[in-house]
Order: structure tokens, then C-alpha cells, then sequence
């Protein structure tokens, strides 16, 4: 999947984000990585925007275990169609929750393997963890 051309608001809050969870990394006891690889097939590669991995899983080079989660910035010529594959596609490799965020309009979506669904409250919680990322208050900060 090609990569759009992110956007001075995509590189805020892209930047915010990673402030935000790097800050509280070893609480959550996660790696906050940002424009990584991410194997998830024997050829195949995908970059997240933000992606969140246990702080204990051994890695070098490329990700190769399952993210706790991924988010995916908008960026105005993004497709549907392509974020879905992408989504879909992180899923299926194992990670356990993938979120795509506008900059612009804060809106928040999960991702499903058969749809999406908003986050309502704009706060993107991983289960069974602590990790609890308040989408509007990032916004709004920047």
C-alpha cells in the first residue's frame, strides 16, 4: 500500500503522540516506535504511523512480534479502501488493537476485521493494560 504525503497536522500530532507515550513508556512498560517496519508475512512489509510494543519482547532491524497497537494518522489524500487493507492485514498478524485518527476533525475509529467502529469518548485504551491515550487532549494541547 503506497503511502500518502503526511501533512504539517499529521507530523503534530504524530510528534504528540509519541511525546505522550514515550513519557509513561516504562510505567506501561511498552517501546513507543514511530515509522517502523513491521513484518507481517514473509515479503511483506507495513510501516505504522505510531506503534506500541511490549517493553520485553527482544527486538532489532525490523518488528517482527504482533504491536500491542498501532495508530494510523490521516493524511488528506489517504483512501478508505487502503487504510482498510492495512488495518486488516495488522490484525490478521496478531496485533491487538489498530486505530486510525484525523488530525483535522479528531474523529477516532477502531478497526475490525469485518468493519470500524468511532471511538466515542476519543480515548484509545489497549485491554487489560493500563494504556489509556485521550486523543482530544493531545489535540488540543498542540
Amino acid at each position: 500500500v503506497e503511502s500518502s504525503m503526511p501533512t504539517i497536522e499529521h507530523g503534530e500530532l504524530q510528534s504528540g503522540l509519541s511525546a505522550f507515550l514515550f513519557e509513561r513508556r516504562k510505567v506501561w512498560r511498552v517501546r513507543v516506535l514511530s515509522d517502523t517496519r513491521i513484518r507481517i508475512a514473509e515479503a511483506v512489509f507495513r510501516v505504522g504511523d505510531i506503534c506500541v510494543v511490549e517493553a520485553d519482547r527482544s527486538m532489532r532491524g525490523v518488528i517482527r512480534v504482533p504491536p500491542l497497537c498501532v495508530i494510523e494518522i490521516l493524511s488528506p489524500d489517504d483512501r478508505l479502501a487502503d487504510i482498510r487493507v492495512k488495518a486488516r492485514e495488522s490484525l490478521r498478524f496478531g496485533t491487538r488493537h489498530v486505530w486510525t485518527v484525523d488530525p483535522i476533525s479528531g474523529e477516532c475509529y477502531e478497526h475490525h476485521e469485518s468493519h470500524m467502529s468511532p471511538v466515542q469518548d476519543g480515548v484509545l485504551r489497549v485491554q487489560n493494560t493500563e494504556i489509556a491515550i485521550p486523543i482530544h487532549e493531545i489535540l488540543s494541547s498542540l
